[in-house]
């Protein structure tokens, strides 16, 4: 039985479409289709995207129909849970699964989009990305704005590029941006380059976050003759390296109100992070690019300040809550992938989240979402279901601050 309060929804900050099969060919001028991601048949009659000189596998962690449930999984695209590239049955799942609010990521193109850098040239890289995202808010979430949340991807090769893209996004009402953890480790310009200052001022102007996926980058290096398991639990490694070089970097410095949101790698080792930057910032003297800086301590500070973690199942991080700040904590379902507890998502936190104050529940699974992220208004939403609300006659109805701009 769920703990949650009757008007508190669950928000996830993570979820994935499964990018349709005829996606580009569809979509893209002729002249380009022939070079623009495609599907191809492997030898073992499974469905890969071929992105370049590269092979993907479509839906290896897309769960596989709907009565069979967490834990399973295929590689074919016949087999393959409609609910994953199909908004309405999604919008089914969510229904059984008690989730309010999907955030929609990609998938076989890489979770910012990075595998398009497989392309031949930057042309048909920005021709894919422009189609992506169009497919994505006018497609795939436009018949749901209300729960489907479009997060959009940009042409990761040419910072300036990018930035115009998150211009045209924003205009456009995506709620955020997808970002590789660490975009040097794939070729692509370093975080430390004032190259990206533009687009980490274009972000920081449109108050949307940036989303740091784990696997977006280069793998943690492990023994080939590992199993699976291994490189699954070495993932959220990418999230810890990505915050050690937030910290160090000049992007949380020049751009101090810029969000981070990272996903996929729990938050329970936050505390020990900034331990750990602490203990080297002191023992080095202090060295780092860009210090002092105002009212902080030390760079330990930066990503307390801006940086914020999503949670699948975290014990360890849930008791640990308040030395990270529960305003730093949101849930994410990872819908279709194997990691998504459907259709026990409410049943799952309620087990999790049973000795934590409703309030700060409620700020976990909802409420740090729609003020941060951000989510659409609440379906609960006074300001939406009555009209012409003030703020503070929301609140006083609400029993709680607005966590929509829906009032104002």
């Amino acid at each position: 039985m769920s703990i949650l309060k009757d008007d508190v929804q669950l928000v996830s900050v993570n979820d994935h479409l499964v990018e349709p099969t005829r996606l580009f060919e569809d979509r893209l001028p002729a002249r380009l289709a022939g070079t623009a991601p495609l599907l191809v048949t492997d030898t073992d009659g499974k469905r890969m995207w071929a992105i370049g000189d590269q092979r993907f596998s479509v839906v290896s962690t897309a769960v596989l129909v709907e009565t069979v449930g967490q834990g399973h999984q295929t590689e074919r695209v016949a087999n393959m849970w409609r609910a994953a590239e199909e908004p309405s049955t999604r919008l089914q799942a969510m229904d059984v699964d008690g989730v309010t609010v999907h955030t929609i990521f990609p998938h076989c193109i890489g979770f910012a989009g990075e595998r398009l850098r497989f392309l031949a040239d930057k042309s048909i890289w920005e021709a894919c990305i422009r189609t992506y995202n169009d497919y994505v808010i006018d497609g795939y979430c436009s018949g749901a704005p209300d729960r489907l949340v479009p997060i959009g991807i940009v042409p990761l090769g040419d910072p300036s590029s990018a930035a115009s893209h998150v211009d045209r996004l924003v205009e456009r009402g995506v709620r955020g941006i997808s970002f590789p953890t660490s975009p040097a480790s794939i070729g692509l310009t370093s975080i430390y380059d004032p190259a990206w200052d533009r687009f980490f001022d274009a972000l920081e102007a449109a108050d949307i976050p940036v989303f740091m996926h784990i696997a977006s980058a280069a793998s943690q290096s492990f023994d080939p003759a590992a199993p699976f398991e291994v490189p699954l639990t070495l993932a959220n490694l990418d999230l810890l390296v990505a915050a050690i070089e937030l910290a160090f970097s000049p992007v949380l410095v020049h751009h101090p109100h810029l969000r981070i949101v990272l996903l996929e790698g729990g938050m329970g080792w936050l505390s020990y992070l900034t331990e750990r930057i602490e203990y080297f910032w002191a023992r080095q003297g202090g060295t780092v690019s860009g210090w002092p800086e105002q009212g902080l301590s030390g760079p330990a500070q930066r990503p307390t300040r801006q940086v914020m973690a999503g949670f699948i199942e975290d014990p360890a991080g849930i008791s640990d809550r308040h030395d990270i700040g529960v305003d730093r904590i949101m849930w994410m379902s990872d819908f279709p992938h194997a990691d998504s507890a459907w259709p026990h998502s409410a049943e799952r936190l309620s087990r999790l989240l049973a000795d934590v104050d409703p309030t700060e529940t409620a700020a976990m699974v909802e409420g740090n979402a729609r003020r941060f992220a951000p989510s659409p208004p609440p379906v609960h939403c006074i300001a939406t279901s009555v009209g012409n609300v003030s703020t503070r006659e929301c609140e006083k109805r609400e029993r709680g601050p607005c966590v929509s701009s829906c009032a104002r």
